[in-house]
Formats: C-alpha cells, sequence, structure tokens
C-alpha cells in the first residue's frame, strides 16, 4: 500500500519520470485511465484491498503533464466534467 503523497512524491523523481516517458512511449494509443492503470501496476501502487489506486495516480499524473515533465494522452472528454443525473432531479420529474 502506498500514500497517496507517496504516489506523487514517486512519481515525480527524475528516475521515474524517464519510466514513465519509456511507457507512454509504448503505450500507443491509450487513453489517460488506461495508462494511469498501466502505471499503478509498474509501481504497484495499490491500496490495503489490493485495488490499484487510480485517482492518487492520475492526480500525480496530471500535476506533472501541468508542469511539462511528461506528455499524457489528450484528454477524452476534454477535461471538463461529465454533467451527472442528480436522483433529486430524477424524482422531481416523476412528480
Amino acid at each position: 500500500m502506498v500514500d497517496q503523497h507517496c504516489i506523487a512524491e514517486t512519481l515525480a523523481t527524475p528516475a521515474a519520470v524517464e519510466t514513465l516517458t519509456v511507457l507512454l512511449a509504448q503505450s500507443g494509443a491509450v487513453s489517460r485511465t488506461q495508462f494511469t492503470r498501466q502505471v499503478c501496476r509498474h509501481f504497484g501502487f495499490r491500496d490495503a484491498r489490493d485495488r490499484l489506486q487510480v485517482a492518487s495516480c492520475q492526480k500525480a499524473l496530471r500535476s506533472l503533464d501541468g508542469a511539462g515533465r511528461i506528455a499524457l494522452p489528450a484528454a477524452s472528454h476534454g477535461g471538463l466534467p461529465l454533467p451527472h443525473k442528480s436522483r433529486a432531479g430524477l424524482l422531481l420529474r416523476r412528480g
């Protein structure tokens, strides 16, 4: 299990950035999420239940991308939050 802050620190090291660059070059045309899962598996970023720590890893990767240290694949939905229908809104329409 790796702490969220340790993920960002681990990925920010020069050796990790070089590894990420190689992984990006080898990954071809994959989504950011697919790449993040690959990074989690490569570095062993798993929680106590042995699940990949995708959200924390993705946040660290976006930070490195924003700083120009790596170049992530383009966001598939433009980087904007996707709209979600609220349960309350659905209930109001029924009545």
